[in-house]
């Protein structure tokens, strides 16, 4: 099929071979037919990324090669909440160890073995943190900020994810997650993660 020829606009998700090659793809996107999304994954571009379409993206890279009750987490659920700069790796909260998958994958999986995740046909254990979000499970708005500000306890943070945590804040009740970060104290991290919550609600307009 000829880059040029309109019915890319028929499809929400563009996956390479289906119905444009990945080379055709990058020259669509060159000309802005087309949007780059998530991986090899393209968008319309009269189509808008809202937070189905980034659902369904997380989903075709890893549903394939995923089992259970997977979950997608930090940066790539914090993406599908809020949107703004995609993430380079995929992470997701997994209930076992898996290998590395035979099939090629669009982004490089970040595996976690977190109690967010469940076996098939099991409720994971932190149940109350995890939201099904077009079809995707990730972590809610509250635990996935914890998460982002508990990894990037170190000081290791950078301006996207700056904006991405602003964001999130955002989407949440600051009483809340105060009682939330304060029952969970004792965790790795939370101390410095306590500090940052403050000065990030200092700078927050909740939208809920």
């Amino acid at each position: 099929m000829h880059p040029t020829d309109d019915p890319a606009t028929d499809h929400a998700l563009l996956v390479p071979g289906s119905p444009f090659t990945a080379p055709e793809l990058q020259l669509m996107a060159q000309t802005g037919m087309v949007r780059p999304l998530l991986g090899g994954l393209y968008r319309s571009a009269a189509t808008p990324a809202d937070a189905a379409l980034r659902a369904a993206a997380v989903l075709q890279i890893a549903a394939p090669v995923l089992a259970g009750h997977w979950c997608a987490v930090g940066r790539t659920a914090a993406w599908v909440h809020v949107g703004g700069t995609a993430p380079t790796r995929l992470e997701a909260a997994v209930s076992h160890f898996h290998r590395p998958p035979a099939l090629a994958v669009a982004l490089p999986l970040v595996l976690r073995q977190l109690d967010v995740a469940a076996p098939a046909g099991h409720t994971a254990e932190a149940q109350e943190d995890v939201q099904i979000l077009h079809g995707l499970r990730c972590t809610t708005p509250d635990r996935t900020l914890e998460d982002l500000l508990r990894d990037s306890a170190d000081g290791s943070v950078d301006l996207a994810l700056e904006h991405t945590v602003q964001r999130l804040a955002g989407c949440t009740h600051p009483a809340a997650l105060r009682a939330r970060f304060e029952r969970r104290r004792r965790l790795p991290g939370m101390l410095q993660a306590r500090e940052r919550l403050e000065a990030v609600l200092e700078r927050t307009v909740v939208t809920v």
